[in-house]
């Protein structure tokens, strides 16, 4: 085989070879077994059809593998016999593809077909010859009859590669060729032998037929391809070409078989293609039969034909000219080819024939024109040729000339060569000329061509004679040139190459037959213009193809016209051309463009150098056309308006690109300059100096490239020499341009020192040769100013940025002819202020872009009000000025300035400048982009002062604007331009956001503006990832091994964990310099987005996410080195870290801010002392505390005192008029520490506020604080009415109120406050409630509360108010949870991409369900989640989210009443009255309790009382847990020292365990007391049992209560719930809990007026009540069998066990987060059990229905609790058997754990802690359904203590994700005793193998989960310190 054949087979189809060249198997391909089909049994399969199947071609395979080789090949000739057999079998049934029937099928036949294939791939393998290619198009024929048109269409193709690789074997002298591309064609080659000759034929025939079906339209291109008449046979290895060559001259016979079936199967393809290409595909057919046929034959493919042409012309109405033509030329092929074949006279009376003729009348006329083209029309006069021509012109309109054409020629030629006179020669010429401008008008005809190329030949021989008369040759040469220049045109096909050369040698005959011309000298504006048209011709034909990217065939023409151009412009310069004239202006204007695309032309071919060299002449054309022009105009104009008016576009364009080329692609150095070239064309300095500026600027976008550095260095001090003699001002202008590229270069500072100096004093001198430039030197001196404070912020030089700060302020301020706004002690500008400002500034985009960049930079780093002095002026220079001309400019910065005094809540200043700018926009409109830039300005102002609807329609209004905005992203492709419209872009969606989330704050819709803010926050992080890789700021790579697989598993990260390296990569592009400020700018957007976030977790409460954000923060602030801002920073985080309560927080901060608190005052300054003052609070330091708050004020009026002096402060009354909202939280802090002081001056403060939305919730708070402090003072005040506080009370009271006019004048105050503090602290709470932060709605609450709890107490409110006490108890008991659930929805529902983050978000929700078929999950797996499971939640959640967006603080009537059995209990902590409010909720009643700490003052037995604080048990408790961490931490080491020591460390723990015990039993005694009967069970008494005892008690106090002045007793009404409350007292109980009783019935009668005798014997008391309990016979104690308690425990109340106080122990109680979490929780088990089936039980759901077959465990994965292990292993093995999964003994990934929630029921967990280490808080929050979970790790359930936020921990989590029941641990515990807990809790649940698999049935009630934790408390040996860990949140759940 030769070597390098063109086209090779596919190497996949050999097998793999040893040495010998043997096939071999590779290892594994085949099992070791013997096989079970012997080569007789499958060969006998392979035969029958029926019983062939998918397993024969396995079999197949297997035995070719196996078999050696001599029986290989016997083997596979069998297999391909049996299947052409097989094939033979199905045909003959008559079964095609698409008719299937039950023997045969479609699958069925393409397994024989792919055993075929296996078969001729094996046969192959031993070699390629022609027996195999034979039965393979063997199997291509049967195949195609069965019309299975893929796989035989994919064997034919590889036969045809084999097919030329035999073709290229057999010819081994044959010159090698490319392989046709086409699959149609088969590379021919001379004297291949006939066998293989008829292989060709056939396969070719067979392509022929398949591509007509498994191609769609045939592969018509291809097709097409082979009926082009005009491609020449010999030179095509299609099936006509092998068919009419010599090697099948001896074989017709053998190929017309093969042609007429091919000919009948075209004939039925060809249905599906047009009528033009199923005619042409037909007449191919016959054209290749009629190649191979006789005589005989051809009588039949006559008619055929005939039948074929008689079709196409009833079709072919509808068709143009040349396509009928098109076919009329094939039939005439057929013609010429049956002439080869036979002589005509032989078939030209044939009746097929004569019929044709007529159908196709030129075939008639063939010999008649053969006859008429081989005639001369001679003609011997002069006036035969006219009137030839005159003839022709009369019939050109109607019919074909081009024989006469043809004729007419050689008459011409006669004629011309026989005139030898003038007259008649020029009479000849005029006419001709006549004729051929006529012809030109015929554009596109092809006689146009054929007559212009007659009609050259005869103008070339009229020229040639050598008598032509002097006044014809100028008009004979124009013509030929005009001749040829369209002959050029008219030639010329982009799409054909072959027509490139001719087109061109057109043109250059015409240049060259003008330099040949004798007298090209007489005539020279003639011959000119000529060359023009030359020229210009040259220039069209090379653009076309130049458009079409055939850059190297452009080349020769615009070459040709470049080379022309010097020739004229030679012209030009010796004055012999007029360039004023328009048509040689407009020439020469475009000459340089020309040259330039030749340059271009070169660059795209590579050729750099070249390209470099036809630039350069380039520019110089264009400085020999412009010199003139540049040398007047240059003096008064600056280098920038050099660039900008003298130097065009173009040239700017080509200076670009010479400096492109040479720095990036040649790599020139100092030799890049164009100095040279200014020398050589003598131009002034300034324009040398123009030049290398550009070459500066064009180089500067590249100046990240380090090697340019010393490129633009020489090139800035070659442009200094130019200007530093005579033109100062021009050397500051590029000195200033230096600081730009030196500070993005990070040039060292004594060097910028040096221009610095440099450019002051070439503005400070003589300007020489600048004196017209003079008036620029105050825009110069502003740009020193500016870069000054730029450098000097690098450079950390906090004194130098804002001495130049203050004179760039005074500079501006002198401009508008304002006086300066300067401090006492500023500094005093050392300029001459004679400048004035120009009108017309040098480049104003620089200039004030320049301006834009600094004053951001003021914002950037926190001088926030030199940025807003600097706009307030530069408004006032630019309003001065007109903003007519910079509208642009005058309109960002006025909505800049209305922003930044928004940001000073300067409102009335801001209105102002945003009517202003409405005006102007109406006058005149702005671009789209600034337009709605502006209106969400505008809205968002609109919101913050309350103008909320208004503010609505501005953002419609935006949105509408921006969505046909052009982003101007379609026609540039420069990637920084690129970045900075998406910026701008993500900078305006950003803005939108921000907009948005505040409306949704203002709606009240806190969730919705989180997410907005988040949207914003994505869209900033996408921008800069985007921004470090174009501008190149790339992460230090890491080593690390190629081979280490340890890393994978983080190939998944957390959804918003920055990469590794990511926080390092942002900081330094934060510090990299950019010229256009960039990173500042991305920076800075980045920094306030992450501070909102923050703000806002601040107000949902949720203080890790704050943190976060705010540490992010940090480092933003840190990194762009603005000490002011992370100040600010650093203030937030003290904030955070003063309401988490955390010292050690906070002292991290304090230091920071302590240390800038005696700073001259700057924005901002007060709110740090603002947190200094509320530290020392904190810390009881009250003085201190005053000190920084006086501090603070002082800072806030210096403020407002320099906005008033800036005249930016309107209201010169206003004392804090600016930052209100800083004004109004400094007077709310002075409020608590003042208490006791006078608030008459703070209420004077407070008026004269403004009553802003944005202060709103502020100012309530700091009504409501004053009102309850006087409440406060009033109850203090008055003997009456102190002993309120001290006093235990049931609400409502029972016994009736007095009359008014018994109220004495104390009373009357209260009564008067309390109604005030009512209604402030109803305001306050609702509109907190609705967007305020969390802990100011609980601040709220207890005010509300305690205004409440007051007048129900003095009974002058209705007594219905104690639900509304009880409301707010629960709403203030985890309202973050609350906030936080609505977030976690939204997200659910809303997990939009990048791409959607730049689409704004929209004002109206359109509906706020999940949708079932959108979610999405991050799992590369489908969680298997039940879809009816599915749907369940999706409802549940829809109906969450909808109470959550309705709720108010008001009480609405929910519809959803609690079960019989359920009782929820809400405890909260007033910590200002250190009392505990208690509120009890059932199905039909609500009680309320007033429980204060410190009630046992007025017990008569006790002289102290005795008080347990909350902070006491809180730090007992942590105190006994650590000691229990410390002791079990040295289990390890007791274990191995003896039995003593074992001893010891259990009497420790013995110890702590009583401790427990204690605590739990004094918070019973000391916090509730008697009233500890609010925790017990219902009693079941009698009504009539009720009012013995009732009566009872009512008799003991009879004697003690008086009349108050009346003759007879009052009745005395006992409340039924507290005779509940005695009566579940036991006779034996302390006398404390009965005393507590007694004196609350006292004081409640003593409360409402009534009297209580001098001297009341408790004693006496307490013994009759115990009597009287020990008489009364209860029913029962136990009033339910399912009886179950919920709590609602406060915050502060969070962290301790009250499941184990002695009244609760052994009693199911669970923990909830609120009232209506429990109730959204019950309507889950509802929807569950509705979902089930379960009817009985649906409307009585009172408890979650549980799978106890769908569980999940996960034991031990870190493998260290071996114990454990060997404990539950058995169990939960034996329970994997009915149906339990798990992971035992190995860590999960987290989408097994994610897995598991999502689609158990239950999750049980054995292990360290939560299971946090396997899946993250986010990730379950994330989830739509969360199995009911058991954590049985230490601290599992522990929920930090956060101080003034809610706590978090993992048990919200679980619940957020909709965990219906979570049992975990208050604290760490042992392995040991907590088995035992768990053990016995699934031992009470029945948790077994039999139960679970129904196979026994319960002899008892079902035992819920809560119950079963509550009794097993005692199974542990430490019953209180393991025992009380486990408590269960959410509601039960049973088997």
């Amino acid at each position: 085989m030769s070597s390098g054949p063109s086209r090779k087979r596919p190497p996949a189809r050999r097998p793999v070879q040893n040495a010998s060249g043997i096939p071999i198997r590779k290892h594994g391909a085949v099992k070791s077994e013997a096989p079970n089909t012997t080569p007789s049994t499958l060969l006998e399969i392979l035969s029958d059809p029926t019983k062939i199947s998918a397993s024969s071609l396995k079999d197949t395979k297997k035995l070719i593998q196996e078999l050696d080789l001599d029986a290989r090949r016997s083997f596979v000739m069998q297999v391909l016999n049996a299947i052409s057999t097989t094939i033979n079998q199905i045909y003959k049934t008559g079964w095609t593809r698409g008719v299937d029937t039950s023997t045969y099928t479609e699958e069925r036949v393409q397994a024989i077909c792919e055993i075929g294939n296996a078969a001729l791939s094996a046969l192959r393998s031993f070699k390629v010859d022609i027996n195999s290619e034979k039965a393979a198009l063997s199997l291509v024929g049967r195949l195609l009859a069965l019309r299975m048109f893929e796989p035989a269409f994919s064997m034919a193709k590889e036969v045809k590669v084999n097919l030329e690789t035999l073709l290229l074997e057999s010819s081994p002298a044959a010159e090698p060729a490319d392989t046709c591309s086409s699959y149609m064609e088969i590379r021919h080659q001379a004297n291949v032998v006939p066998d293989l000759v008829i292989l060709v034929v056939k396969c070719l025939s067979y392509i022929l037929q398949l591509s007509l079906h498994s191609v769609p339209n045939g592969h018509s291109q291809t097709l097409v391809e082979l009926f082009h008449t005009n491609k020449e046979a010999t030179k095509r290895g299609d099936l006509l070409c092998w068919l009419q060559s010599s090697n099948s001259s001896n074989i017709s016979e053998q190929l017309l078989p093969i042609c007429t079936a091919m000919l009948k199967s075209v004939d039925i393809g060809v249905s599906k293609f047009s009528p033009l290409r199923a005619t042409e595909l037909r007449i191919y057919a016959v054209q290749c039969v009629l190649s191979v046929a006789t005589i005989d034959e051809a009588r039949w493919i006559w008619r055929h034909l005939r039948n074929v042409t008689s079709s196409f012309k009833k079709s072919a109405r509808k068709l143009n000219g040349p396509e009928i033509e098109s076919v009329y030329s094939s039939v005439r092929a057929c013609v010429d080819i049956a002439e080869t074949r036979m002589p005509v006279h032989e078939f030209e009376n044939e009746p097929g024939f004569v019929q044709l003729k007529e159908l196709c009348p030129s075939l008639g006329d063939v010999q008649a024109h053969k006859t008429a083209r081989g005639q001369k029309q001679e003609s011997s006069s002069v006036q035969a040729v006219i009137m030839s021509i005159d003839r022709m012109l009369e019939s050109m309109p109607d019919g074909d000339i081009r024989q006469e054409l043809q004729s007419a020629c050689q008459g011409w030629k006669t004629a011309l060569n026989r005139t030898n006179e003038d007259v008649q020669l020029d009479h000849i010429f005029r006419v001709l000329e006549r004729f051929r401008r006529r012809f030109i008008n015929r554009q596109g005809d092809t006689v146009v061509a054929m007559a212009n190329r007659i009609l050259l030949t005869t103008y070339t021989t009229i020229h040639s004679i050598a008598a032509l008369p002097s006044s014809l040759a100028p008009h004979v040469l124009s013509g030929i040139v005009e001749i040829q220049i369209y002959l050029s045109k008219v030639t010329l096909d982009k799409a054909n190459p072959g027509t490139y050369e001719e087109s061109y040698q057109h043109l250059e005959a015409a240049s060259s037959l003008i330099s040949g011309a004798s007298d090209i000298d007489k005539d020279r504006q003639r011959t000119n213009d000529l060359l023009r048209c030359i020229s210009g011709a040259s220039w069209n034909q090379g653009s076309i193809l130049y458009q079409a990217n055939h850059w190297d065939h452009s080349i020769p023409f615009i070459a040709h016209g470049v080379s022309i151009d010097q020739i004229l412009i030679s012209c030009l310069k010796d004055g012999r051309i007029d360039s004023q004239k328009d048509a040689w202006s407009q020439f020469f204007s475009q000459m340089p463009r020309r040259i330039s695309l030749l340059g271009g032309c070169y660059m795209r071919l590579g050729e750099n150098k070249t390209s470099y060299e036809t630039y350069i002449k380039a520019l110089e054309c264009w400085l020999i056309l412009s010199k003139r022009d540049l040398d007047q105009k240059c003096p008064v104009l600056s280098s920038a308006q050099i660039n900008a008016t003298l130097f065009s576009q173009l040239s700017c364009g080509i200076i670009g690109k010479i400096t492109t080329i040479g720095a990036f692609n040649l790599r020139l150095g100092p030799e890049l300059s164009l100095a040279g070239v200014g020398e050589q064309h003598s131009l002034s300095m300034p324009l040398r100096g123009s030049m290398i500026e550009s070459q500066i600027q064009t180089l500067a976008r590249g100046s990240r490239k380090g090697r340019l550095d010393a490129v633009i260095s020489h090139l800035f001090d070659t442009a200094t020499h130019f200007y530093s003699d005579e033109h100062p001002i021009r050397l500051a202008r590029l000195l200033l341009v230096w600081l730009e590229y030196a500070y993005c270069r990070g040039y060292g500072s004594d060097e910028t020192q040096r221009r610095f100096a440099l450019i002051r004093d070439s503005l400070d001198s003589d300007p020489k040769m600048d004196l017209n430039l003079i008036h620029l030197r105050t825009q110069y001196r502003l740009l020193w100013h500016c870069w000054q404070c730029i450098y000097a912020h690098k450079g950390c030089d906090k004194r130098l940025l804002e001495q130049n700060a203050a004179s760039l302020l005074e500079i501006i301020i002198n401009c508008t002819g304002r006086d300066a706004l300067r401090s006492p002690d500023g500094p005093t500008p050392d300029y001459d202020h004679s400048d004035s400002f120009p009108a017309e500034l040098d480049d104003a985009d620089w200039f004030w872009g320049t301006l834009e960049r600094t004053w951001k930079l003021f914002g950037v780093i926190g001088l926030v009000e030199m940025k807003l002095y600097i706009l307030d002026a530069t408004c006032r220079l630019l309003r001065s000025r007109g903003y007519d001309k910079e509208k642009q400019y005058y309109f960002n910065t006025y909505a800049a300035l209305a922003d930044q005094c928004l940001n000073f809540e300067l409102y009335e200043q801001s209105k102002k400048i945003f009517e202003e700018c409405e005006i102007i926009i109406r006058d005149q409109p702005i671009a789209a982009t600034e337009h709605s830039a502006f209106l969400l300005r505008y809205a968002y102002f609109l919101v913050t002062v309350g103008d909320l609807n208004k503010g609505k329609e501005l953002y419609t209004e935006a949105q509408a604007i921006i969505s046909g905005a052009d982003w101007g992203l379609a026609n540039n492709t420069d990637p920084i331009y690129k970045l900075r419209c998406r910026i701008k872009r993500s900078q305006l969606a950003a803005l939108a956001c921000s907009t948005h989330a505040r409306i949704k704050l203002a709606d009240a819709l806190l969730s919705d503006a989180l997410q907005s803010y988040l949207q914003a926050l994505r869209i900033f992080n996408s921008v800069i990832e985007a921004a470090q890789g174009i501008l190149e700021v790339e992460s230090t790579p890491k080593e690390r091994n190629p081979f280490d697989m340890t890393d994978m598993a983080g190939t998944l990260p957390e959804t918003g964990d920055p990469p590794d390296g990511a926080q390092e990569t942002r900081t330094r592009f934060y510090n990299t310099a950019q010229i256009d400020g960039l990173n500042w700018e991305l920076a800075n957007h980045l920094l306030n987005v992450q501070l909102a976030i923050a703000r806002h977790h601040i107000l949902k409460g949720t203080y890790r996410e704050a943190e976060y954000f705010a540490q992010e923060a940090s480092c933003i602030a840190g990194a762009i080195l603005a000490p002011i801002r992370l100040l600010m920073v650093n203030s937030l985080q003290l904030e955070i870290a003063l309401h988490l309560r955390s010292a050690s927080k906070s002292s991290s901060y304090l230091p920071k801010l302590d240390l800038h608190s005696k700073d001259e005052p700057f924005i901002g300054h007060a709110y740090m002392l603002l947190l200094l003052a509320f530290n020392r609070e904190r810390n009881g330091d009250t003085e201190e505390a005053k000190s920084y708050l006086d501090s603070a004020f002082a800072s806030l009026a210096a403020t407002n005192a320099r906005l008033l002096q800036a005249g930016l402060d309107t209201n010169k009354n206003a004392t804090n008029k600016a930052q209100e909202s800083l004004a109004i939280a400094l007077l709310h802090r002075r409020a608590f520490l003042s208490m006791d002081e006078s608030q008459d001056e703070l209420l004077d403060d407070l008026n004269q506020l403004d009553n802003m939305d944005a202060i709103l919730i502020m100012r309530s708070l700091l009504v409501c604080k004053v009102a309850s402090d006087q409440t406060t003072k009033i109850f203090n005040s008055h003997p009456d009415l102190q002993s309120i506080g001290s006093s235990s009370l049931k609400l409502p009271l029972v016994p009736k109120r007095r009359s008014k006019k018994s109220w004495n004048g104390a009373e009357y105050q209260l009564v008067e406050v309390l109604a005030e503090l009512e209604e402030h602290s109803k305001e306050a709470t609702q509109s907190i409630f609705l967007r305020g932060a969390v802990h100011q709605l609980r601040e709220a609450c207890m005010t509300l509360v305690f205004a409440l709890v007051s007048q129900l107490t003095l009974k002058i409110e209705d007594d219905e108010k104690h639900w509304l006490v009880a409301h707010l108890l629960d709403t203030s008991a985890a309202p973050s949870l609350e906030r936080e659930m609505l977030d976690c929805i939204i997200s659910r529902r809303e997990k939009r991409g990048t791409a959607q983050d730049l689409q704004w978000p929209d004002l109206v929700q359109q509906r706020h369900d999940i949708p079932p078929t959108s979610r999405s999950s991050s799992l590369s797996f489908q969680l298997d989640i039940k879809p009816e499971q599915q749907d369940i939640y999706d409802q549940f959640w829809n109906s969450v989210e909808q109470r959550l967006r309705s709720s108010s603080i008001e009480i609405v009537s929910s519809g959803r009443p609690l079960p019989a059995t359920w009782t929820v209990i809400t405890i909260s902590y007033d910590e200002a009255r250190n009392t505990l409010i208690v509120a009890r909720n059932r199905q039909d009643k609500c009680d309320l309790f007033k429980l204060p700490l410190k009630r046992g003052a007025r017990r008569e037995h006790d002289e102290e009382p005795e008080v347990l604080p909350l902070g006491s048990v809180v730090k007992e408790l942590d105190d006994i847990i650590a000691s229990s961490v410390r002791n079990g931490r040295k289990a390890a080491e007791v274990a191995g020292k003896g039995r003593n020591a074992k001893a010891r460390w259990w009497a420790e723990r013995s110890e702590l365990d009583d401790r427990l015990k204690t605590l739990l039993e004094n918070m019973e005694y000391c916090w509730f007391g008697g009233f500890k009967t609010i925790f017990s069970k219902r009693l079941n008494m009698t009504r009539e049992s009720l009012m013995v005892l009732q009566n009872g008690i009512n008799s003991v106090f009879d004697e003690v209560i008086g009349t108050h002045g009346r003759s007879r007793s009052q009745p005395k009404n006992i409340d039924p719930s507290l005779v509940e409350c005695m009566a579940s007292l036991t006779h034996d109980c302390k006398d404390e809990e009965l005393e507590d009783l007694a004196y609350y019935i006292l004081d409640s009668h003593q409360l409402v007026g009534h009297r209580l005798t001098e001297r009341q014997d408790m004693m006496t008391i307490l013994k009759k009540l115990r009597n009287i309990l020990k008489d009364q016979v209860k029913d029962t104690e136990l009033g339910c069998l399912d009886e179950h308690m919920f709590l609602v425990l406060d915050k502060e109340l969070q962290g301790l066990p009250f499941e184990s106080m002695p009244i609760l122990r052994g009693r199911p109680v669970s923990r909830i987060p609120s009232l209506s979490f429990l109730l959204d929780r019950l309507d889950l088990a509802r929807m569950i059990r509705r979902g089930r089936g379960d009817a009985a039980t649906i409307a009585a759901a009172d408890g979650l229905p549980l799978d106890p077959a769908n569980v999940f465990y996960l034991l031990n994965p870190e493998g260290d609790l071996k114990r454990t292990e060997e404990t539950f292993a058995p169990w939960l093995r034996q329970m994997s058997k009915v149906g339990w999964k798990g992971i035992i003994g190995r860590r999960p990934n987290v989408f097994e754990v994610q897995q598991a929630l999502e689609t158990a029921d239950l999750f049980i967990y054995f292990g360290h802690g939560g299971a946090e280490q396997y899946i993250r808080g986010s990730k379950i929050r994330a989830l739509n359904r969360c199995a009911s979970t058991m954590l049985w790790g230490c601290s599992s359930g522990h929920m930090a203590y956060a101080g003034d936020f809610d706590r978090s921990g993992t048990p919200y989590n679980y619940l957020l994700a909709g965990c219906p029941l979570l049992v975990a641990n208050l604290w760490d515990v042992t392995d040991r005793d907590i088995d035992k807990f768990a053990h016995s809790v699934f031992s009470m649940l029945r948790l077994d193998a039999e139960m679970v698999s129904g196979g026994s049935a319960r002899e008892t009630e079902n035992v819920s989960v809560v119950d079963a934790v509550a009794q097993s408390r005692d199974v542990c040996k430490l019953k209180y310190l393991t025992g009380s860990a486990p408590v269960v949140y959410g509601i039960p759940f049973y088997l």
